[in-house]
């Protein structure tokens, strides 16, 4: 599922939904072979009911689309014996200090870094390098993400909170803040979007998820073909002002547009929406397909604590 709506076509798969959202899991049930719903988000849960759907169901393919779950898949396909990348593979593009490992490897430059194992860790990090940015290993957005700037701030943190090794720790870069997407096949870079997020990294911290709004500087695609760049302006409300450049695909003829709405409890901090003249939180966010009864999207609203992208699909005609 991906902000409510099925990824996989039920013609094709047999979807079964693991949930906490009771309601949603109703409206949707015929959608899916079986549904599990349970009322607290919990790791061992998800990977004790997805083990007995394996089992139960003879599945033979689990794959994770969000990057909290793309382990646990891992994890399951290991132990069930099933195609797909394995922990391992996974583990060097979640654990960031694997991935900076790996990076140091092929000459590319990182911010100095350490994996915590205690307290003491942060402490002489910190003396040696100033400002300094905390961060689990396997973190989502800026979620547990803290700036600690003095002494007093690494001794003010939890002792017994970093023991596991999960946590890492590296020097503050500041200046611009990129966002890049690649699709890989056989090694090869088949397609690349580079964006630039709005809000300074200064922000980033006590768990403000995301970079508010990121603006696309570049599109490219080798291999395939020549990649048409068109403006997109949202036309969902009056008072958007935004215009977006856009890939299209050339067999599907249509291009993704992502407004990122990303808040941690409050919501996208004003001084960025009025910059774009949108307040998402208030407006339903919609683009209209060339055939909705083909290639519906529903009308999506957003309500504060509503964390995630928000995709839109866009079919080439309504490009201006």
């Amino acid at each position: 599922m991906d902000n409510g709506l099925l990824c996989l076509p039920p013609a094709e798969f047999a979807v079964h939904l693991i949930t906490t959202d009771r309601e949603g899991a109703a409206r949707h049930a015929h959608q899916f072979a079986s549904i599990a719903a349970f009322d607290y988000f919990d790791e061992d849960v998800i990977r004790a009911l997805s083990a007995y759907l394996i089992t139960t169901y003879g599945i033979t393919s689990v794959v994770g689309t969000t990057e909290k779950v793309v382990l646990w898949a891992a994890l399951l396909r290991a132990q069930f014996g099933l195609p797909g990348a394995s922990p391992d593979v996974i583990e060097r593009m979640r654990d960031k200090v694997r991935m900076k490992e790996r990076l140091t490897l092929t000459a590319v430059r990182t911010p100095a870094y350490t994996r915590v194992h205690a307290l003491q860790d942060i402490v002489d990090f910190q003396a040696q390098f100033g400002r300094i940015v905390l961060k689990p290993t396997a973190g989502v957005g800026s979620m547990g993400l803290q700036i600690l700037d003095t002494p007093a701030q690494v001794l003010a943190l939890d002792k017994g909170h970093f023991s596991d090794g999960a946590w890492q720790v590296e020097e503050f870069i500041d200046g611009h803040m990129l966002h890049c997407d690649f699709i890989a096949l056989a090694g090869q870079i088949q397609f690349c979007s580079v964006s630039q997020y709005v809000t300074p990294p200064g922000r980033y911290q006590d768990d403000y998820f995301g970079g508010s709004f990121m603006s696309l500087m570049r599109v490219s695609r080798s291999g395939c073909g020549r990649s048409p760049r068109r403006s997109f302006r949202p036309s969902s409300s009056k008072r958007a002002s935004v215009t977006w450049n856009c890939f299209i695909r050339h067999a599907m003829n249509w291009c993704s547009v992502k407004l990122p709405a990303r808040p941690g409890g409050g919501g996208i901090e004003w001084p960025v929406q009025h910059l774009y003249g949108i307040n998402l939180f208030s407006e339903h966010v919609r683009v209209s397909c060339v055939a909705p009864d083909t290639m519906t999207y529903p009308r999506l609203p957003l309500r504060a604590g509503t964390a995630g992208y928000v995709g839109l699909l866009a079919a080439a005609r309504v490009l201006k």
